[in-house]
């Protein structure tokens, strides 16, 4: 009897840890696409007008976050999609509204695009749309204090590349916590196998 208690206590602790483990691994990868496509948007944002600079960076991130969600929620390919086109958006109201307000709808921008798909397979998802508004700001905050330090000792092109990591990695950190949260099941991590949505 003691043996297989034992077992059991073993056995619930080894799942906890490959969940933990699992949890981290998908905030690790989701921040890692995020900054990634960050770090290739930025740029992007300075050489194409609004909207197409925004849309080209939406499509790019989207796509990034999408390799990690698969077939976890419900029409995940409108993922891009609404990615793309959130961004489209925030990217018109850069220099239309004071920094942080700008900054501020503009992730509520994105992330009501964004929550379009994910309340298809998830019903209380409506934080989304408070994290991507509420994170939209520190980021942008972070990003415009990288850019001037940055700046001074680079490139344009360098320092707009490393501004959107930091943007992508602040962004990516809140975002891939909330996700693992919402995500039903086990997150998708690396190599899982996709799994079918109800």
């Amino acid at each position: 009897m003691h043996i297989m208690t034992m077992n059991t206590d073993r056995a619930q602790a080894a799942s906890r840890h490959t969940s933990i483990g699992s949890m981290l691994a998908f905030i690790t990868l989701w921040t890692l696409m995020t900054l990634s496509a960050g770090a290739v948007a930025r740029p992007l944002l300075l050489f194409l007008s609004a909207p197409w600079g925004g849309l080209l960076a939406g499509a790019i991130t989207g796509l990034l976050q999408w390799t990690l969600l698969g077939n976890t929620i419900r029409d995940s390919a409108l993922w891009v999609a609404a990615t793309a086109a959130g961004l489209a958006a925030a990217s018109l109201l850069q220099g239309t509204l004071a920094p942080a307000a700008a900054a501020i709808l503009g992730g509520a921008a994105l992330g009501l695009a964004q929550w379009l798909v994910l309340r298809e397979s998830i019903p209380w998802s409506a934080d989304w749309i408070v994290i991507c508004a509420a994170i939209a700001w520190p980021a942008a905050r972070a990003g415009l204090v990288a850019a001037g330090w940055l700046a001074a000792r680079n490139t344009l092109l360098v320092a707009q590349i490393l501004t959107g990591a930091v943007q992508g990695g602040i962004a990516g950190i809140a975002t891939g916590i909330l996700m693992v949260t919402l995500l039903p099941g086990e997150p998708p991590a690396g190599d899982s196998p996709p799994r079918e949505v109800a």
